[in-house]
């Protein structure tokens, strides 16, 4: 079986739902949020106790496969590898948005030259984002987000026809998979655009990567999880609408090179650990319950100095696990991303012990001056004119900004030669007190 399944807006749902929201708001209420998120949690906290069965399960059902090529890489070095060993004449590959790709794998693409083409961008104005902060998103309710999306289920068979009458670009699709299916590999795929089902049947090769937390048992469980992603990520989109994150080439600069019927190769599916089976015993085990919803991001108030394209809490403390250093320390732990997570995920909580570890290894230039501010006053004390002079040189403040994370903006207080103490003896001593 080679089941895609693809989740994506339909207008036409999404006005019967606003309609229905508008005409009796009682009765499109958000009852049985309640009754979603209690099966989210289980099937999500059974996933990850299971996932070695899991795994196990869907290479048996791999082996019976013959419309796929299935590869395990026990880190995002190893997917790339593999990525260019099977496109050996394709020096670009197109990605969607999913954070295994962008965040993982496409760091070690780019590394060997292979151009990354993101064709969720592709036809955005370039304008700024109408929405910057957490505070500005409009609430949108669960009802709603729940009857705006429709299923597609013969993507396979869409882009044999495609290939058959219309040809491909010569590039390879790289799409992370949101659910994988342990009992027969059926792959969800979620999209907001238009990208993905381009990719499927426009490019001449088809790769799909599947960190192993995304696995569950049944297709059903995986379209469940992937709707839920859906319904509870709404809210966030918002935020990544606006200027492209990078000048990127976009699919159309591309052309149909590959003649009708030349391009019917297997699609390939990678499989990847890189760090997820360490992560899932120790301290952190509860972050692979995360399904990548994003509702966090359209809560955090932080989430703009976090970087761009915006990550969430979830993609932070996962690359910094996977020994990619994340700026955890702008977290505000105001825990707004908890209240918001559907799996109610103790992320701030995560977070604040990453932070605690780190510093006890590899404690900061910065934490180590704040922590020990009295013996750097003693030094500026005795240096004081000299260093007086350092702290108001611009380039002084942009290498204190760089190296100790110290604003170049801040104006920093004069040392004074005499210590107070001293000042005040003086003081005391000619007042004959």
């Amino acid at each position: 079986m080679e089941s895609i399944l693809l989740l994506e807006p339909s207008s036409t749902q999404k006005r019967q739902a606003l309609a229905q929201i508008l005409r009796d708001p009682q009765t499109a209420a958000e009852g049985d949020r309640e009754e979603i998120t209690k099966r989210l949690r289980s099937l999500r906290t059974a996933a990850v106790k299971a996932r070695k069965d899991l795994l196990e399960r869907l290479q048996s059902a791999a082996k019976e496969q013959t419309a796929r090529r299935w590869f395990f890489a026990a880190d995002a070095a190893g997917a790339a590898a593999i990525i260019r060993r099977i496109c050996p004449d394709t020096g670009a590959v197109a990605v969607n948005k999913s954070a295994v790709v962008t965040a993982e794998v496409a760091p070690f693409l780019r590394a060997a030259g292979t151009k990354i083409v993101e064709p969720y961008y592709d036809g955005l104005a370039e304008t700024e984002a109408r929405f910057t902060q957490a505070w500005q998103l409009p609430e949108v309710p669960l009802a709603a987000s729940r009857n705006a999306f429709q299923r597609e289920d013969d993507l396979p068979a869409r882009r044999r026809q495609s290939l058959r009458e219309k040809g491909a670009r010569n590039l390879a699709a790289v799409i992370g998979v949101n659910a994988l299916a342990a009992q027969d590999g059926s792959a969800v795929l979620l999209q907001h655009r238009t990208n993905i089902r381009r990719m499927l049947t426009e490019c001449r090769r088809i790769i799909l990567v599947a960190g192993i937390d995304k696995i569950v048992p049944t297709p059903e469980d995986a379209v469940f999880q992937a709707s839920c992603m859906a319904w509870f990520g709404t809210a966030a989109l918002a935020l990544d609408l606006g200027r492209k994150a990078n000048k990127a080439p976009a699919l159309d600069d591309y052309p149909f090179t590959i003649p009708p019927g030349g391009a019917l190769e297997k699609i390939t599916v990678i499989l990847l650990d890189n760090g997820r089976s360490g992560i899932a015993t120790g301290a952190y085990g509860a972050l692979l319950q995360c399904i990548g919803c994003r509702a966090c991001v359209a809560s955090c108030p932080a989430g703009e100095y976090f970087g761009a394209p915006r990550p969430s809490p979830r993609e932070l403390l996962l690359a910094d696990l996977q020994n990619a250093a994340a700026p955890l320390a702008h977290c505000l732990q105001c825990e707004c991303c908890r209240s918001a997570c559907p799996l109610s995920l103790d992320l701030p909580g995560m977070i604040l012990d990453r932070r605690h570890r780190r510093a006890r290894s590899f404690p900061a230039l910065s934490d180590r001056l704040l922590a020990n501010a009295e013996i750097v006053e003693r030094l500026g004390s005795r240096l004081a004119p000299l260093a007086n002079l350092f702290l108001q040189n611009e380039l002084v403040k942009k290498i204190s900004e760089a190296a100790g994370g110290i604003d170049r903006r801040r104006t920093l207080p004069f040392f004074a030669a005499k210590p107070f103490a001293d000042i005040y003896r003086d003081f005391r001593s000619r007042s004959g007190k």
